[in-house]
């Protein structure tokens, strides 16, 4: 799984945690962007949360051997 986070105005959220059921958190890079290697094939959920942000949440159908592509949209508390 690999994406971008970004608040409303356009901005990459740097720092951000993404979680995908039980598999180790990763944070965004100073781009936005995340990268989650090995995520097995199924309905997974995804949380993505930063300070001062709304947590935010989605699930996602994954294909054994593919890789989605996600664009998390933060937005202010």
């Amino acid at each position: 799984v690999m994406g971008v986070g970004t608040n409303a105005s356009g901005p990459p959220v740097t720092n951000a945690a993404v979680a995908i059921d039980t598999l180790p958190e990763v944070r965004t890079t100073d781009d936005g962007r995340f990268f989650v290697r090995e995520v097995a094939a199924g309905s997974r959920q995804i949380a993505v949360v930063a300070i001062g942000l709304q947590p935010y949440t989605t699930t996602v159908n994954l294909l054994a051997g593919d890789t989605a592509r996600l664009t998390i949209p933060l937005s202010g508390v």
